[in-house]
């Protein structure tokens, strides 16, 4: 029982910092696709009406991208089903990416007024206190797939090896020796 418990929460650590490294490999390109979005005077009076809003008002503010975006989470669905797997699969991860995308707008407009929430600050403190144990748990083992990821790059892409083993795919492929 103890070795079970001990590889779940192994698990566990695991998957929360796979969705932090995907977080923080999204969060640039969810700035800009921010950034590019041409409704500057919408993103002006949202920030105005966040800033304006009191803390409680500005916590439920988080259902909206949930809201938004879960309806067409059942289109996805249904492509799924009618085993449209590409469209399906772009589909929901677009959809994803979208709702990251507004909650990460909203927490990183109103993130100050929602500390002032006691219980808010109580979790967000457990939050990054679990955070900061998971990442400690697994730091021997990432660092052993960063070293293991790094002499792949080296063994694929060290020397062009990579592009000699698509142009003599091409030449094979041309009918070439």
């Amino acid at each position: 029982m103890r070795v079970l418990k001990k590889y779940l929460v192994l698990a566990a650590a695991l998957a929360f910092l796979l969705a932090e490294e995907i977080w923080l490999r999204l969060r640039a390109a969810i700035a800009w696709l921010v950034d590019a979005l041409p409704l500057a005077w919408l993103k002006q009076a949202l920030r105005r009406f966040l800033e304006w809003l009191p803390a409680y008002p500005t916590l439920l503010l988080f259902l909206v991208p949930l809201l938004a975006t879960e309806p067409l989470k059942f289109f996805s669905y249904w492509l799924l089903a009618k085993r449209q797997w590409l469209a399906g699969v772009a589909l929901y991860v677009s959809i994803e990416l979208l709702r990251l995308a507004l909650v990460s707008f909203v927490f990183g407009i109103s993130r100050d007024k929602l500390m002032s929430i006691g219980w808010f600050r109580v979790l967000y403190g457990w939050f990054m206190a679990a955070h900061d144990w998971a990442f400690a748990l697994v730091a021997p083992y990432r660092e052993r797939l960063s070293a293991l990821a790094r002499r792949l790059r080296q063994r694929l892409f060290g020397r062009g090896r990579l592009a000699l083993l698509v142009a003599r795919l091409r030449r094979r492929e041309a009918g070439g020796p």
